[in-house]
């Protein structure tokens, strides 16, 4: 008897330990062009007669370096979900998943094609084998007044996981700060508000969806847009359900890095991944804020004595190329079931 209930209780600890990982990722990929012009866009900079003679092996080496970073997020499995910000196309996009290390992974995506002058959208990378596509829309924000510019949409994708869960996941990429951080905060708000009347909706008619965002805010999870706007918290904040959970506060990594962004020598966490309640749980898909990190290979990054210490080894420095990766790092997160 005492035999059959130490098998029994191996058994159920091995069912315990025996779950799956879906990993997924957000990467701004810092002006991810291709060299062709995309008529009444402002995208004249990254053309081969262009200021920054962007050329067909630029371009190739571009995208050899961010499916680099994808397929090394994903270790042994690729990420499941892949959010992009910063790309121009579904060219870029059809080249990346079609004449990179990619081209194994079948991926699928969805992408926005937004109004933004520069022409830059956001995408959404993923598997058909661990995320059936249900549906995709994209929420537009309407300029307050005729002098304010159209901004990116947002890109909402629902699909089933595994686990058997409805997944509806966000990906934004809101306002720059250039102009300064104060006066370009109501953008972002705007942003941020649209996003939170969606996800309102959405858990309104159906209170067991679960829900990610994730994507580059330009801002740290305690500026308005997100702490105000979008009422989202971080664990040790976090109020009675529902609510949203910023799994990307106050990460950090080794070599003194405390963010995804540095600029004047002050590192911020200006990406974000972001869920809700229901993904804090352990039923079905689930995670928790030790399950989120950034990814710091160290191709990613470099030294800056200017900068007292590593910054992320982007491409250009001001016109100058230097051949990096991008001016921010990727945030991971797993969740399993």
């Amino acid at each position: 008897m005492k035999r059959l209930l130490f098998v029994f209780f191996y058994l159920c600890l091995l069912t315990a330990g025996a779950q799956s990982r879906f990993r997924v990722m957000t990467y701004n990929v810092e002006n991810a062009f291709d060299t062709i012009h995309d008529e009444g866009k402002q995208d004249f900079d990254f053309l081969p007669t262009g200021r920054l003679h962007w050329d067909t092996p630029k371009y190739r080496a571009k995208l050899s370096r961010i499916a680099s970073v994808i397929a090394g997020v994903g270790e042994m499995q690729p990420p499941k979900l892949v959010a992009l910000c910063e790309v121009e196309n579904a060219r870029v996009i059809e080249d990346l998943l079609h004449h990179t290390r990619l081209h194994s992974f079948n991926y699928r995506y969805c992408m926005t094609e937004s109004a933004d002058r520069r022409g830059i959208d956001v995408a959404l990378l993923y598997q058909p084998s661990t995320f059936h596509l249900l549906y995709m829309d994209t929420l537009r924000v309407i300029p307050a007044n005729k002098h304010e510019n159209p901004t990116r949409d947002i890109l909402h994708v629902c699909g089933l996981v595994p686990s058997g869960d409805t997944l509806s996941v966000f990906v934004v990429h809101l306002p720059s700060r250039r102009g300064g951080v104060r006066r370009t905060m109501p953008y972002r708000c705007r942003v941020a508000q649209r996003l939170r009347q969606e996800i309102d909706g959405l858990t309104r008619n159906g209170r067991d969806r679960k829900v990610v965002i994730m994507g580059d805010f330009n801002d740290e999870h305690t500026d308005p847009s997100i702490a105000t706007v979008l009422e989202a918290r971080k664990w040790t904040d976090a109020i009675q359900p529902p609510f949203l959970c910023v799994l990307t506060a106050d990460l950090k990594a080794a070599n003194g890095i405390q963010g995804t962004h540095k600029f004047q020598g002050r590192w911020a966490q200006l990406d974000q991944i972001i869920v809700n309640d229901r993904l804090l749980t352990t039923e079905g898909l689930h995670t928790s804020p030790k399950d989120c990190f950034i990814f710091t290979d160290a191709p990613l990054l470099k030294y800056d004595a200017g900068d007292h210490g590593v910054v992320p080894y982007r491409s250009f420095l001001g016109s100058f190329y230097q051949g990096g990766f991008s001016d921010h790092l990727p945030v991971v997160v797993d969740f399993y079931y």
